[in-house]
């Protein structure tokens, strides 16, 4: 899960220093959602999948960006006071 995060980490370093970089971003997001997942860890896959999601949401893609944390949101099913599901929730809750 360590490479997933980094991947999404470093995606939230290249927003921070350009909205030039938001294809670089995306890639990285990418990348990480395909590592968690194929590492079966789904709290990394949650994290990058909000970060997607609020990037693309910016973007104008919002149905898009719903489909996607709603999907991985949805097979979590512990855990409801934790952080990372506190924050997925509050984005899932301010699109509907």
């Amino acid at each position: 899960p360590f490479a997933a995060d980094l991947h999404r980490l470093r995606a939230t370093a290249c927003l921070r220093r350009s909205s030039n970089e938001a294809d670089e971003a995306q890639q990285r997001l990418l990348t990480a959602l395909d590592i968690a997942r194929d590492q079966q860890a789904l709290s990394v896959e949650l994290r990058a999948a909000t970060d997607l999601a609020e990037m693309w949401a910016i973007a104008g893609e919002r149905n898009k960006a719903l489909e996607l944390l709603s999907g991985v949101r949805v097979r979590i099913t512990e855990g409801a006071a934790l952080p990372d599901l506190v924050h997925a929730d509050e984005v899932l809750s301010n699109w509907s």
